[in-house]
């Protein structure tokens, strides 16, 4: 069997696994979401997958409900963010429901984000080889340290990770992204708790 095919199968079963877990926590931050701002918790955004396929990427709103899906990704103390949008960006909880993306095989645990179909007509053939591949809720980029840097700044770590994709990079990045996650969750819930 391909790593490929193993892979698929890892993904439905790590996502069924963390979305059973994790599924008490993503009803309350949409609970309090629903709450605080008495709109949507959910945002649908239409982003391109493996062979240039259109689907629906799914997140926490972490913005006002009077801006736009395609906002300028505001800074750190941007009247745009909610307070809980904030904790939610800063922890990468608005991630969760992605989660059901993988369950749909529209998306893998690791591989290059998904990119939104506008920029995409703007790649190169070179460029366009990140989409030979599932794009991932984590991956080299998000490890890299460069995540205030637009994707495209980092493709040429995608093109890396398809050229190299294998158990042993993606396990060495999974880990290091759950590391990421942790100490994101830790520190966004205690800076939380002294403002």
């Amino acid at each position: 069997m391909r790593y490929q095919q193993i892979k698929n199968i890892l993904d439905f079963l790590i996502a069924l696994l963390f979305l059973i877990t994790t599924l008490p926590i993503l009803f309350i931050l949409m609970l309090l979401m629903i709450l605080a701002d008495r709109a949507s918790p959910l945002l649908k955004q239409v982003r391109v997958g493996k062979g240039r396929k259109e689907f629906k990427l799914y997140k926490l709103r972490t913005m006002q409900r009077s801006y736009p899906l395609y906002a300028v990704k505001p800074g750190r103390d941007d009247k745009k963010i909610t307070p809980l949008g904030r904790f939610l960006r800063n922890s990468g909880l608005d991630e969760l429901p992605q989660l059901f993306n993988v369950l749909k095989g529209e998306m893998s645990f690791i591989g290059p984000r998904p990119e939104m179909p506008f920029l995409i007509k703007e790649y190169s053939e070179e460029e366009l080889r990140r989409l030979l591949v599932k794009p991932g809720i984590t991956g080299l980029w998000q490890i890299s340290g460069k995540t205030d840097r637009p994707i495209r700044e980092n493709i040429a770590l995608d093109i890396y990770y398809v050229e190299n994709i294998s158990f042993k990079l993606d396990a060495a990045i999974f880990i290091k992204s759950l590391k990421f996650f942790l100490c994101n969750c830790a520190s966004s819930a205690t800076e939380c708790l002294r403002g």
